[in-house]
């Protein structure tokens, strides 16, 4: 908020993989959404010392919300 210079939160959107995420979303509960779209359910992610940590980085975007259009 402060950052765009906006007068209130409402006014931010943030998103993950592309998709608006719910502002009463625990952080908890986004971190598993995230891990289930990116390994399946019995893959285990190894990594070794040196190697990018590309994959096990979780990518949060904000921006000033869009106004509603509402086609009356």
């Amino acid at each position: 908020m402060r950052k765009l210079d906006l007068k209130s939160e409402t006014e931010v959107e943030i998103r993950c993989m592309g998709e608006p995420v719910i502002p009463t979303l625990q952080l908890r509960s986004l971190v598993e959404l995230w891990l289930q779209t990116t390994t399946s359910k019995n893959e285990r992610v190894t990594a070794s010392i040196g190697s990018s940590a590309k994959e096990f980085v979780m990518v949060l975007v904000y921006a000033r919300k869009l106004p509603e259009c509402n086609n009356n």
